[in-house]
Parts: structure tokens; C-alpha cells; sequence
């Protein structure tokens, strides 16, 4: 890269490299684009009946997007987006959900390098990078293109919704640099600022209902003032403008201070179904935050993966000691960026940004430890400071050709994500791949697991013998052992050992009793997510293929669990299905339809099984009953396409 070219020039060969650019991340991807469908892609799209639309009726659109139970906002944009998947598709083909997340992807780095070029043309980059605008987004928005990291994002269908946020709040960035870049020289009307305030009132709307980190967009936006606008205006510096800048980057961090100070259970609440608490996840936190940038700056492939659960928790400032040296590093980074901000200013806006991009997904609140996707949009701020030192001659010592060194990283990148992208091809690959990057990952051996008893009951199709067959189960059965290892308080693995046991190792069963293991983590106080999904696999399990025997006596456990710890949302309704799926008394299973709404009565799909429970008994009266308190319920109507469905004789359920 050069600064010797006129502008116009720089302008069309960046534009004609970005396309290049563009290409070569398509052709990276390209591979993946059939790879599979994961975990939280099956509750979220695939099995989400109000997702299931023809796109006819306009009514089913707003049903459709509100259909997400994660989130208190519901997520309704990201929703749309993949109920339109369904409707052009005619099905939810893993080929057409990944393909709109890779030109999402594409989208948003062109919306990142625009807004890069805007940025570099405000009062504190103008003059540090005149004449190499276009160089430096051109930099930055190839490096966040083709970074690795962002496969488990792109190719990971459920995560548009963080790709949509990342698009909004970029956008967002771009809208308010190209009005501070002109009220930095000339000042600012009303009316301007009105129609600023408005855009990005939206833009903050759009992002925050496609996942809720978009409200996030304000606090970054007064990153961005702080770090490249610092109070100009109408070419002059106004004080008040910077002090209340400032003042406005510190107002989140106070008020969490003072909800805590005054309201504690607000954070510390959530995390009694947590194995951690909240000081565990934020000392861990502030570790996991320096492994992040680590992957960014030095995207080593081997450690990335679908799983890091086999992060060490910190439970101390010294267990590990690197607890007490991350945070020691973060105050010494930021008072550093602060200290040095006039010098090197996309230092301290990357530290910023980055650590805004992470508060509310690496922050305080009781989330899951690590996950890739967080770093969609934290990362393009590190991906400016890199794309600075590319294409800044000092920086480079003036001796390195940026031309030369940028094609090299480029080459390195795309190399990086087509074989990352390779892995995401196929289940079984991404599987084995998890294990041998993280072998003491608990949830990697699951996966791993899980993903050879997918090959065996598809045998046919890759024409296995019976002995490969075997070898097939013996495996699966060895990362379920090795997971019970590893994490024997999980009840994934226990399950699984039933389930594999019971259907084909008749003699490990007898030999192993893993029901009773079942009900002894049942006794325990701490029930994670995970295990109540286990619960519902077992329970899928046993009205499926199950013994009769063996199901009387998980109904028992169950009970006996509900009866000491109270927590009977989560069973009954598999305790109902098993019940209707094995044409148990009618009484029965009105009983447990009435136990299960006593404690959850906002739950739509007992209120289905209710009503289509009292249809086929011939309950006419009691049936219109039940939907009329279920609209009661449902005032907004989100699931009227299920109503009607028992009206006309559908048999498709929730």
C-alpha cells in the first residue's frame, strides 16, 4: 500500500481490491456453506413451528417474528430474516441460511471499511492519515473479512442474529462519522441534529431487536466522540462537549456500580443456576478477554473451537494466578490508552471499543463463559489499530513495503480461513476437530459423541459395513466415558451412557447403572441448562425406544426431584408427551397439561396440547374455553397461526 497515488486514484483501486477482497472471503466460506446445522439452530429455526410459513398471510410474518423465546425482546428482526430463509427456500436447507449469513458478512464489512473512511476523515485522524483513508479501511475491513475467529459466526446459522447487531451498530457508526465529520468543521443545525438523533434512535432500535447488545450503540458512539471527535465543533474545541463526553463513557460503569450497591440480587440472582458465581465469571472474564485479542492479533486456528469449556474457572485472584495478572494488564492497558491518546489514538479506541463491544456478553451477567460470536463487533476496533500499523510508515519503521507486508497477511488470512472453513464443512470433521484443539473439553467429546451416532444412523448412506458400524458405537461410547470424566456432574453424559448402553451394549447396561447415577445428580440442589436438556433427550429417548420398565422408573426420579426442589417447569411436558406418545389415561394427561400450566400458564405449548387434547376427547366447549385463556395470555396474538392450526385440522405441533 502507497500514499503516493492521488486520491481519486487511491479511491478506485481501494474499491477495486475491496471487490477482490469480497471475492476471495466468498470463496473461502464456500466450502462450509453445506456444513451442518447445529444445537441452538434446531430450537431457534428448524424446529420452530411459527417459523414454518408460506408467506401468504401477513399475519404469519409477525408471528413468525416474535417466535424466539431467548431474549426479553424476542429478537424479532433476526427472526424475519430467517423466516424469509424459509419462505424463498421452501424449507430451512443449510445452504441458503449460511449463504445469507456469508453475504451478511459481506455487507457488513463493506458498511465497516465506508465507515473507516468516514472516521479517518475526523479532526484526530485527518492529518495522520491524509491520503491514505481508503488504504486504511481498505486494511481494516480485509483483516476483519478474512479473519478465522468469525467462522463460528458466519457458519453458525443462529448466530445471524449476532452478525445483524454487528451490521446496525456499524451502520450506526457510519451515520454518526459523516455527521461529526461536517459539525466538526461547520457546526450543526437543529434540524441536523435532529434528523442525527433519529437515525441513530433507529439504527439502535434495528440492532438491539435483532439481539440485545445493540443497545450497546450509544456507549459506543461516545467512544467514538472521546477517542476521534474530543469536543470539536465548528473548529473549535468546546470544553463542555469534552467533559460531557466523558461523563457519558463513565455513566454505564456508575450505574452498574450503584444497582449493585443498592440492588445486588439484580446480578447475583441469575447466577444460582449458574456453577459459577459473579466475581468467578468476572476474574475469568478479564482472562478471556486477553485470549480473545490473543486469537485476533495471532488467529492460531488450533485454538479456536465450537467449545471452551475447558477454560479454568478463576475462583480466586491467584487460582490461577493469571487472574490477578489480567486485571493488573487491563488497568495498565487502559490507563495507558488514556494516558497516550493524543499520540497513538487508535490505541485507545480499540481498548475502548473493545471493552464496550464486550459489556454486556463478557460482562456482569450470568452468561456462559466463552463464545466466539462475541467478538464479531469488538473486533473491527482491533482490526483498525492493525490495519494502522499496515499502512502507517512510521509505525512500520519506514523501511517495510506496506504493499508487500499487507499481501502477506492477506495470503496468511485467507489460507487460515478456507482451512477453518474446511472443518466447517462436515459434522464429523468439526467434531473430531474440537477434540483434538480442546481434549479437555467436556462438551467437545460430546459433540464428538453425538456426531458418530449421526454417521451410524446414517450408515446407508456411507456404506459401512457391520464391523465399521461397531466401530462407529464403540467410539461414540468412548467420548460419552471420557465426558463423564471430565464433567461427571453433567447429565449429558449420563444419559447419553444410558441411552448408547440400553440400544446397543445390553451387557454394559446390566453392568452399569446409570439411572441411578441419573437420580443422584437429580438429588443435587444446582440443575444447569444442560441438565434439563438431558432430561428432555432421556425422556425424547424413552417415548421413542425406550422400555416401559425404565420409563416408570424416570417418571419416579422425576417426581421425586419436583417434589424436593419445586422445579416442575421443565418436566412436565416431557412427561406429558411420553404419556400421550404411549396413549396413557386421558386423566393422566389432563393432570399433568394442569400441573404444567399452575406453574408455567404463558407456556403455548401445553396450552396447544390442551386444547387439542380436549378437541379429541370431543370437549368442544372446554376446548374453546382453554384457547379463549390462552388469548388471554397471548394478548399480543404472537401464536395465533398455532391456534388456528387446531381449527383446521393440522397435525403440526410446537
Amino acid at each position: 500500500m502507497t500514499a503516493s497515488l492521488p486520491v481519486s486514484t487511491s479511491s478506485s483501486r481501494a474499491l477495486w481490491f475491496l471487490g477482490m477482497v469480497a471475492l476471495l472471503t466468498v470463496a473461502s466460506y464456500w466450502v462450509a456453506l453445506d456444513g451442518p446445522l447445529l444445537f441452538d439452530d434446531q430450537p431457534n429455526i428448524t424446529q420452530n413451528q411459527l417459523l414454518m410459513i408460506d408467506g401468504a398471510i401477513a399475519d404469519e410474518w409477525r408471528s413468525a417474528a416474535f417466535s424466539s423465546g431467548s431474549g426479553p425482546l424476542r429478537r424479532p428482526i433476526s427472526m424475519l430474516s430467517f423466516a424469509a430463509n424459509g419462505v424463498a427456500g421452501g424449507e430451512f436447507a443449510a445452504f441458503g441460511l449460511k449463504l445469507t449469513n456469508l453475504l451478511i458478512h459481506l455487507v457488513t464489512g463493506v458498511v465497516f471499511y465506508a465507515g473507516v473512511l468516514r472516521l479517518a476523515q475526523s479532526p484526530v485522524l485527518s492529518e495522520r492519515y491524509a491520503g491514505r483513508a481508503h488504504w486504511l479501511a481498505l486494511a481494516a475491513a480485509t483483516l476483519w473479512l478474512l479473519h478465522p475467529l468469525h467462522v463460528s459466526t458466519v457458519m453458525y446459522a443462529v448466530q445471524r442474529m449476532a452478525q445483524l447487531t454487528a451490521l446496525f451498530m456499524i451502520a450506526g457508526v457510519l451515520v454518526y462519522a459523516i455527521y461529526r465529520n461536517r459539525w466538526a468543521r461547520h457546526g450543526g443545525a437543529v434540524g441536523e441534529l435532529l434528523a442525527a438523533a433519529l437515525w441513530l434512535l433507529l439504527l439502535t432500535a434495528l440492532a438491539a431487536y435483532s439481539k440485545e447488545n445493540g443497545l450497546l450503540l450509544p456507549w459506543l458512539l461516545v467512544a467514538v466522540e472521546v477517542a476521534f471527535y474530543r469536543g470539536i465543533w465548528a473548529g473549535k474545541r468546546i470544553p463542555l462537549l469534552v467533559l460531557l463526553a466523558w461523563l457519558a463513557l463513565l455513566a454505564p460503569l456508575m450505574l452498574g456500580v450503584l444497582i449493585y450497591f443498592f440492588s445486588p440480587e439484580f446480578f447475583t440472582d441469575p447466577y444460582l443456576r449458574r456453577p459459577f458465581d459473579l466475581s468467578e465469571r468476572l476474574l475469568t472474564q478479564s482472562r478471556m478477554l486477553w485470549h480473545y485479542l490473543s486469537w485476533l492479533a495471532w488467529p492460531d486456528v488450533r485454538a479456536m473451537g465450537f467449545q471452551h469449556d475447558d477454560l479454568v474457572i478463576s475462583t480466586g485472584w491467584l487460582q490461577p494466578w493469571t487472574a490477578l495478572l489480567a486485571c493488573v494488564a487491563w488497568l495498565l492497558a487502559i490507563a495507558f490508552s488514556v494516558w497516550q491518546r493524543n499520540r497513538l489514538p487508535l490505541v485507545f479506541f480499540a481498548v475502548v471499543f473493545f471493552l464496550v463491544g464486550h459489556a454486556m456478553e463478557s460482562g456482569p451477567f450470568a452468561l456462559e463463559m466463552v463464545y466466539e460470536h462475541r467478538n464479531y463487533l469488538p473486533s473491527m476496533a482491533v482490526c483498525l489499530l492493525l490495519a494502522g500499523l499496515l499502512v502507517h510508515p512510521k509505525l512500520l519503521g519506514g523501511k517495510a513495503d506496506g504493499r508487500l507486508v499487507t499481501g502477506g497477511v492477506v495470503t496468511v488470512l485467507a489460507l487460515l480461513l478456507f482451512v477453518r472453513s474446511d472443518t466447517w464443512s462436515d459434522e464429523l470433521v468439526l467434531a473430531q476437530r474440537n477434540v483434538d484443539n480442546h481434549p479437555q473439553s467436556a462438551r467437545a467429546h460430546y459433540f464428538l459423541g453425538d456426531a458418530l451416532l449421526s454417521v451410524y444412523n446414517r450408515s446407508g448412506e456411507h456404506e459401512l459395513n457391520d464391523a465399521q458400524r461397531r466401530d462407529l458405537l464403540i467410539v461414540a461410547r468412548q467420548q460419552f466415558e471420557r465426558m463423564y470424566e471430565l464433567e461427571p456432574d453433567d447429565s449429558a453424559s449420563l444419559v447419553m451412557l444410558y441411552i448408547v448402553d440400553s440400544l446397543y451394549f445390553p451387557e454394559l447396561a446390566q453392568r452399569n447403572d446409570w439411572l441411578a447415577k441419573i437420580a443422584q445428580r437429580m438429588e443435587e440442589k444446582v440443575f444447569l441448562p444442560s441438565d434439563y436438556a438431558s432430561v428432555t433427550a432421556l425422556m425424547r429417548h424413552l417415548t421413542q425406544r425406550g422400555s416401559p420398565d425404565d420409563a416408570q422408573r424416570v417418571m419416579a426420579i422425576l417426581e421425586q426431584r419436583m417434589a424436593t426442589w419445586g422445579d416442575r417447569r421443565q418436566f412436565l411436558l416431557p412427561m406429558y408427551l411420553y404419556n400421550a406418545a404411549h396413549r396413557g389415561p386421558y386423566e393422566e394427561r389432563r393432570a399433568l397439561l394442569a400441573r404444567a400450566l399452575a406453574v408455567s400458564p404463558g407456556s403455548y405449548a401445553t396450552r396447544y396440547y390442551l386444547a387439542s387434547e380436549l378437541v379429541a376427547a370431543g370437549d368442544i366447549a372446554g376446548a374453546y374455553e382453554s384457547i379463549g385463556q390462552w388469548l388471554q395470555r397471548d394478548q399480543r396474538r404472537w401464536q395465533l397461526p398455532l391456534i388456528k392450526s387446531l381449527f383446521h385440522g393440522e397435525t403440526s405441533k410446537p
